[in-house]
């Protein structure tokens, strides 16, 4: 996952100091070039619903930062124990950026970046079932 930028965020962090870690490792992968997030913290693949996006991937994004939305989808899943995996070809479907400054006017809440993101996925999503 590093080769590609995924950052691992803690998960429910309240602490300051572990909020200023999360931002600063996301900061670190945007320097090298990208930042990958799957913003719903967890696979879905086991409902096939989407789940609401966590916002702690959002804090602190520069906002002129463009955020390329992307659905994949897999040709089938596969249960391996407790693990539901994608198997087969896998579509990946890839929707205009945006910036969080084109949310709303002045600073944009992460939660607010979030929704849009969201909303944005789901768009392929739909396209993605014709």
């Amino acid at each position: 996952m590093d080769s590609i930028g995924c950052v691992a965020l803690e998960r429910g962090a309240k602490k300051p100091e572990t909020i200023k870690n999360n931002i600063v490792s996301m900061h670190q992968a945007l320097a090298k070039g990208n930042l990958v997030l799957f913003p719903e913290g967890e696979c879905s693949y086991y409902d096939e619903q989407m789940h609401k996006f966590r916002k702690g991937g959002f804090i602190g994004l520069d906002a002129k930062q463009p955020i390329v939305p992307v659905y994949m989808k897999p040709e089938r899943l596969s249960s391996i124990g407790r693990w539901i995996v994608p198997k087969g070809r896998v579509a990946v479907f890839i929707g205009s950026f945006f910036s969080p400054s084109e949310v709303e006017k002045g600073t944009p809440t992460a939660a607010k970046i979030a929704d849009m993101a969201r909303d944005e996925i789901l768009a392929l999503r739909q396209m993605s079932e014709g």
